[in-house]
């Protein structure tokens, strides 16, 4: 894989599930703005056309072996081949327009870069609305589940960043040989920033704009992976305390 001006190689991922509606244009979107090294879909089995979609533009289709959202990005980052690793919803809200400004960030030092979507410049949004917030997808019940996750991260954690749900982001490959995930669960975005944090790597962000999903169903239930990644702050927070008493 021939490498970047940056001395990096860029892999972008798409995890898709039954994303029919959406996939082509976000895929066309990443392919027309271009600056990355390799970009393929991992795909958990998806009956609705979303493969032929891919695969017609050209964009290889990794199949996952294990059902689940953390088994196939984790499947994913070991297909990877470059040294940088982006993850790129398939439902058309994250905006892949501030992957180069996340490289530039990589390329400057940082081990690992968020797309947040409560950074942004104050703008009053309504009664009962985060005025930081950037996102347009955000219900009332997720953007105050995930601004509690937030807090929690922080108050247990010392969490250094804005988001903790966000899926877009960068980071070096190479974290890997330092943090190793497990969580199967949508939960996987805390376990993993979480431990990069732990891990003291150098950890920024970028107010990103979060968009409305294209189309389709989202496949995230507010209550079932609030809770999941309520019980990932708490694991994280239980095992760092065990390891000091040992």
């Amino acid at each position: 894989m021939t490498d970047h001006q940056d001395g990096h190689s860029l892999s972008i991922i798409v995890p898709a599930l039954n994303e029919v509606e959406c996939i082509g244009a976000v895929l066309r979107g990443i392919l027309d703005m271009g600056g990355y090294e390799e970009l393929f879909m991992v795909d958990g089995g998806s009956t609705d056309g979303t493969i032929e979609i891919a695969e017609a533009l050209g964009v290889h289709v990794l199949r996952q072996s294990t059902p689940g959202f953390g088994p196939g990005l984790y499947e994913a980052f070991e297909f990877a081949q470059g040294d940088l690793i982006c993850i790129v919803d398939a439902d058309g809200s994250h905006d892949w327009r501030d992957i180069p400004q996340m490289r530039a960030m990589i390329a400057d030092g940082y081990d690992y870069v968020l797309g947040s979507r409560y950074k942004g410049p104050f703008r009053y949004r309504g009664i009962l609305r985060w005025p930081w917030s950037t996102s347009d997808d955000d219900s009332h019940l997720h953007e105050w589940g995930n601004l509690s996750i937030v807090l929690l991260a922080k108050i247990f954690h010392g969490y250094p960043l804005s988001d903790v749900m966000m899926g877009l982001q960068m980071w070096r490959k190479d974290i890997f040989e330092t943090v190793h995930l497990e969580e199967p669960s949508q939960a996987f975005e805390a376990e993993f920033k979480l431990r990069v944090h732990h891990a003291g790597f150098k950890m920024g962000e970028i107010s990103t704009h979060e968009h409305p999903r294209i189309g389709g169903d989202a496949k995230l239930n507010a209550w079932t992976d609030g809770i999941a990644t309520g019980k990932v702050l708490l694991r994280e927070w239980w095992k760092r305390r065990w390891r000091k008493r040992r």
